[in-house]
């Protein structure tokens, strides 16, 4: 495989890896600000029918009662968190199977060819 090749690879595992970075992170923190901020302070311990308020929260303590879009807003935000990790996880396949790179894995000491 030529340098032009190998350079291109190179900076495709390392977007991907920094995009599922970014990717996680994100939407991960909005997740939290969601759950353990904005229902906890505006919305109901009980449920409230007459303005829609039945579906119990998860991951709100005591447990809020929204409507069934803002639970399901919240489990895909969850959700889509994790889909940073595939990106992450594509961006060191690449490394390890296209480059031949394998710094991120540490070799195992105890053998005694791999002591330098």
């Amino acid at each position: 495989m030529n340098e032009q090749i190998k350079t291109r690879w190179r900076s495709l595992a390392k977007w991907m890896i920094a995009l599922g970075a970014v990717w996680f992170f994100s939407l991960l923190i909005w997740f939290f600000a969601l759950v353990e901020f904005y229902y906890p302070s505006h919305r109901p311990e009980f449920p409230q029918p007459q303005k829609g308020y039945t579906t119990g929260l998860t991951w709100t303590h005591p447990t809020r009662y929204g409507t069934a879009q803002e639970k399901s807003r919240s489990q895909c935000l969850f959700n889509l968190s994790f889909v940073g990790f595939g990106f992450m996880i594509a961006g060191e396949l690449i490394k390890i199977y296209m480059l031949n790179d394998y710094s991120g894995l540490r070799p195992d000491q105890s053998k005694p060819w791999n002591r330098h």
